[in-house]
């Protein structure tokens, strides 16, 4: 019963964001993965997957057909371990903030994961440190102004877990790693961008979130609020954001 009347919510909830304008109503998730990602993923680079750990971006499949060499970083082996076999020619097991490359990488790509992280300022010098000169970085990352994110950080960590995974149950399979959104805005990433020897060539905002698809009513307040915070300053109300860098 409970889970029939979760379903229906989001159900009216996704047929409302409809309405919107297509700027706000783009998924950020889906335009990285089909469009940001492939427009800089060429043939025989070498890619680092920070932070993937069982959800690399190439499948073994795409990985062969493009010749890529792709190595996957992140602070969990075991998350390493369980990505499709053929996935990762090579796994290094480190914290992001951590690490220190030695400028092989053609491209990096880095998917809702430096809001995990407690020094973004490291997070951005390891970057750099694993590209070459012209290499590029591409980020998706959920922004500290949205909601969710603020709940995510006032919330204690089970009692948040608890609610998530009760409302949506696939996001156990994911979801549910400590968050910390240092510094995870686009004002803010251009900053550390330019103190890291990057060039942004591009900074996409989202502003739809679903989150709060399951309750209609609050869903539906929440998205006009949006709007009226849109206009006032897209930045604040950005809820996803990606970024296009070029190491210099």
């Amino acid at each position: 019963m409970i889970r029939a009347l979760i379903n229906s919510q989001v159900f009216i909830s996704v047929h409302f964001d409809n309405l919107f304008p297509k700027t706000l109503r783009a998924d950020g998730h889906l335009d990285f993965s089909t469009c940001t990602v492939p427009a800089y993923l060429k043939d025989h680079m070498v890619v680092y997957d920070v932070g993937a750990g069982k959800k690399p971006y190439a499948s073994p499949e795409l990985k062969r057909r493009m010749n890529l060499k792709v190595i996957g970083l992140d602070i969990d082996g075991g998350e390493l371990a369980r990505a499709p076999e053929g996935s990762y020619d090579e796994t290094v097991v480190a914290d992001i903030s951590d690490f220190r490359g030695n400028g092989d990488g053609d491209l990096l790509i880095c998917q809702v994961v430096l809001e995990h992280v407690e020094d973004n300022d490291k997070a951005f010098k390891a970057m750099a440190s694993i590209l070459k000169p012209s290499g590029i970085a591409l980020m998706l990352v959920p922004c500290r102004h949205a909601l969710y994110a603020k709940l995510n950080i006032m919330l204690p960590e089970e009692l948040k877990k608890k609610i998530l995974f009760s409302i949506y149950p696939y996001f156990s399979y994911h979801s549910g790693f400590r968050s910390y959104y240092d510094k995870c805005s686009p004002e803010e990433f251009r900053e550390m961008a330019a103190d890291n020897g990057f060039e942004v060539l591009e900074v996409n905002k989202y502003f739809l979130s679903g989150y709060f698809r399951f309750f209609f009513p609050l869903h539906f307040l929440l998205r006009l609020w949006k709007v009226v915070r849109y206009f006032l300053n897209s930045d604040t109300a950005t809820e996803v954001f990606s970024c296009v860098l070029r190491k210099k």
